[in-house]
C-alpha cells in the first residue's frame, strides 16, 4: 500500500512536470523537465517488480495454503467419498463420473471413457464402503503443478464390497488419489489404483 501510493506520487510529479514542459517556451526549460521526468521514470520502474510482488503476497496471488488447500477441506474429504458411493448406489453415474479429475477423465478416454465406467458399474448390483482410511502422511506433503496452479494431492485406502447376481461378490482394497480443484472448489478422484481384489467367503 506504502509503495503503490510512492508510485502514485511519483507518476502525478511526471505529469506536471511534461504538462510546464510543455508550456514553457524556454527550450533549456523542456530538455530539464525531459532529463528529470526520465530520471524519475526509470526510479518508478525499478520499483515495479517489488510493488507486485508485496501486493502478490497481501492479495494471495502467489498460491500458498490458506487459499489453495485449505484446512477444513481435509475434513470434507471423508464426505466427498461418502457421497460419491452414494451415487453409484444410486446408479446416478453421470454425476459419479463428474466426480473425477480431468486429468482421469482423459487417461480413460483410451479405456472407453465413461462409456466403459457406465457399463462397467451397471453390471454392479450393491456396492458399500466398508473402510475408509485417508493416509495422514501425504496431508501436506504431496504437491503437484496443473498448469500455473499449485495443488495438494491426498492419498486414502479403502475397501470396497461389490455385489452381483451374474457372478460372486467381491472385494477391492484400493488406494485413491485425490486433488482439490480451486475452480470447482471441491474434491476430485485423480487416481485409482486397486491393491487386491478378494471374493466374498
Amino acid at each position: 500500500m506504502i509503495e503503490t501510493k510512492k508510485i502514485n506520487r511519483r507518476l502525478f510529479s511526471i505529469l506536471l512536470l511534461i504538462s510546464l514542459g510543455i508550456t514553457s517556451c524556454s527550450r533549456i526549460t523542456r530538455r530539464s523537465v525531459w532529463l528529470l521526468t526520465k530520471r524519475i521514470f526509470v526510479e518508478i520502474i525499478k520499483e515495479i517488480p517489488i510493488i507486485i510482488i508485496t501486493e502478490c503476497t497481501f492479495n494471495d496471488c502467489i498460491p500458498n495454503d490458506e487459499k489453495e488447500y485449505p484446512n477444513q477441506n481435509i475434513q470434507s474429504l471423508e464426505e466427498f467419498f461418502k457421497i460419491h458411493y452414494i451415487l453409484l448406489e444410486q446408479k446416478k453415474y453421470e454425476l459419479a463420473w463428474n466426480n473425477f479429475s480431468s486429468s482421469f477423465k482423459a487417461n480413460q478416454e483410451e479405456k472407453g471413457g465413461y462409456l466403459s465406467y457406465y457399463s462397467w458399474w451397471s453390471s454392479i448390483d450393491l456396492v458399500s464402503v466398508i473402510d475408509f482410511q485417508i493416509n495422514q502422511e501425504s496431508i501436506g506433503n504431496t504437491v503437484i503443478s496443473i498448469g500455473s496452479i499449485y495443488q495438494k494431492k491426498v492419498t486414502a485406502n479403502a475397501d470396497i464390497y461389490y455385489g452381483n447376481q451374474s457372478s460372486l461378490d467381491f472385494i477391492q482394497s484400493v488406494q485413491f488419489s485425490f486433488v482439490w480443484d480451486v475452480n470447482r472448489k471441491s474434491w476430485t478422484i485423480d487416481g485409482i489404483d486397486i491393491l487386491e481384489e478378494r471374493p466374498v467367503p
